[in-house]
């Protein structure tokens, strides 16, 4: 039998990890209704910034009732049924409004002067400009010099639920100020002592009694120098809200039912107050004024866009929030596996700052999204995995036409398998069991060469066959980070050849950061000693008695990168077949 000595030798490029910027310009084209660019391995993005203060074409707000936000001017107003608001709490653009429905049970919630509202030793004057730029705030004062308490409430339904009071506030000649929410009984009570205007954002003194809790305090400069002072408590069968004087910002005593204790006034100190809300929410919501004896409900906002689901296709989106009981900005990707038909839901109860939309969630990729880059400060980018060569299943042959190599250990479904096939004396082409694709596939006057890929599903066959040869052999390698749709780029014209020296042609990289491979085949009977191309270094070389492998590196910096044609020389060469070829992202 006569000795062979045939080899592959494959050669990788490699480079770091890709971030594909996607920004609006003038040769961006409409996809949805959004700005979209096309990006490395094939992924669509669509944008819109909300924070810039409109809607991408398609998007909608469905709510049945009207609502209210603070405009760019920082003023409170109000916005029709179905449309969308655009808000500007504390003079920032916070984004795209979205809340659940929510009730302001406070009758005349801004008439402090009418029934129902009961005070005690307190005068009001509906003088001053409030959160709406119009005369609707209250300068409040004692109402004689004395020791009484001074506050206002109303009796309400009895209620055991959590619930959130709230009220705007200024400071005039007087900072301290409290909400209380209690029970008939006077001895279940919260309340919540504020400085108006100060460094503290949460209430600087609090006090409870039987059994009530309070889960939350607030203080937040909005409009106009009014301040949204807000306590979140739960209060068996509470049934009093109630606003009123503190002496001090903290060391208060409080008596029956959680009121302030008195304190000496001189009737002239002065607190600015307008608009008080109290709903049945786990944080304070949007002010929705009721101008009558009746409660007034907000409806839900539904935010909808009809390309953010598409048929069985799918997309994957990145959403930008700030959450409306937190403030917290996070980012959260939904539909990775695609949403379809209307399986996706808009987040409720933030300001949606930015949404990004891909066509598909590639395996291994990551979104994110910044707040710099172009016109309107939207970035959307995406981390796509690198290639990387992780294994081979060791080489192989057998004497006859097919050969089943073995597979590498630790496949995982989506990873990228590269099959090398070589045939002795092979005078015509491989083929393979299904589910693999052909990279190059072809023979010269000493045998057959190809190469075939598969993203790994779970299972399939994995046999290559070569009829017209008389020894057939391979080896599997396992890639991580290529794309799971269209894995191979550039594909150079196989090079064959006879003797020194075995040259490959040179790829032009479609994609930053792919991998290039460089494969040959030779007849040789002597032993085998391959010089590494120059630029190249080795990674690994596996070789038997009759066959061999091994793998270099090379770095290619960028899409567009030329790998160089490639000329080395192999100590006793026969006949060769030669290769370039690149994986990509």
């Amino acid at each position: 039998m006569k000795k062979l000595l045939a080899l592959i030798f494959c050669l990788l490029a490699s480079g770091a990890a890709a971030t594909s910027i996607i920004t609006r310009d003038g040769m961006s084209t409409y996809s949805f209704g959004f700005m979209s660019n096309k990006v490395s391995g094939g992924i669509l993005i669509s944008q819109n910034d909300y924070t810039a203060g409109s809607l991408a074409y398609g998007d909608s707000d469905t709510r049945s009732s009207t609502a209210t936000y603070f405009n760019s001017s920082n003023v409170l107003s109000s916005a029709a049924a179905n449309t969308a608001r655009f808000d500007y709490s504390t003079g920032v653009a916070q984004g795209w409004l979205v809340e659940s429905t929510s009730t302001n049970v406070m009758q005349e919630s801004n008439g402090f002067a009418s029934v129902p509202w009961i005070g005690n030793n307190l005068n009001y004057t509906q003088n001053v400009t409030g959160i709406d730029g119009t005369t609707s705030g209250w300068t409040m004062v004692p109402a004689v010099a004395s020791t009484s308490g001074v506050f206002e409430y109303e009796t309400l339904t009895a209620n055991s639920s959590q619930n959130t009071i709230s009220i705007y506030a200024k400071a005039g000649t007087w900072s301290y100020i409290y909400l209380n929410l209690e029970a008939a009984s006077g001895t279940v009570w919260a309340t919540a002592v504020f400085n108006v205007g100060a460094a503290n954002t949460v209430a600087t003194q609090t006090s409870t009694a039987g059994g009530a809790t309070i889960s939350a305090t607030s203080q937040t400069l909005m409009a106009n120098g009014y301040y949204r002072i807000t306590m979140t408590s739960t209060v068996a069968s509470a049934i009093y809200p109630v606003w009123g004087y503190a002496a001090t910002a903290t060391g208060n005593t409080f008596v029956g039912g959680g009121i302030v204790a008195s304190s000496t006034w001189a009737a002239t100190e002065t607190l600015l107050v307008t608009d008080f809300q109290y709903e049945n929410t786990s944080f304070p919501t949007s002010y929705i004024p009721v101008p009558s004896t009746s409660s007034v409900t907000r409806a839900a906002d539904t935010a909808a866009n009809a390309s953010w689901y598409n048929g069985t296709s799918g997309n994957y989106l990145m959403v930008e929030s700030k959450s409306e009981s937190t403030g917290v900005i996070s980012r959260a990707s939904y539909c990775n596996s695609g949403c379809t038909g209307t399986s996706f839901s808009a987040p409720t109860n933030v300001w949606i700052r930015r949404i990004c939309q891909f066509a598909a969630s590639p395996s291994g990729a990551s979104a994110a999204i910044t707040n710099a880059g172009n016109a309107n400060g939207t970035v959307c980018t995406v981390t796509l995995p690198t290639p990387v060569y992780v294994s081979n299943g060791g080489f192989g042959y057998t004497a006859g036409t097919s050969f089943t190599p073995t597979l590498p250990s630790s496949i995982n479904t989506g990873d990228l398998l590269i099959a090398f096939t070589i045939s002795y004396g092979a005078t015509g082409n491989f083929s393979s069991t299904s589910g693999w694709t052909t990279i190059t596939n072809g023979f010269s006057s000493g045998g057959g060469f190809a190469a075939f890929y598969q993203v790994y599903s779970g299972s399939g066959g994995h046999s290559f066959t070569n009829t017209t040869g008389s020894y057939t052999g391979g080896v599997v390698i396992r890639i991580t980070g290529a794309s799971a749709t269209s894995p191979i780029g550039a594909v150079a014209t196989a090079s064959t050849g006879t003797g020194q020296p075995v040259t490959t042609n040179s790829i032009t990289t479609t994609q930053p950061n792919s991998l290039a491979l460089w494969a040959m085949w030779s007849e040789n009977s002597g032993g085998w000693n391959l010089a590494v191309p120059s630029g190249w270094s080795s990674v690994f070389q596996l070789y038997g008695g009759s066959f061999g492998i091994g793998c270099s590196s090379l770095s290619v910096p960028a899409s567009g990168s030329a790998t160089g044609a490639t000329s080395t020389n192999l100590a006793f060469v026969g006949a060769w077949n030669a290769v370039q070829f690149e994986v990509v992202q």
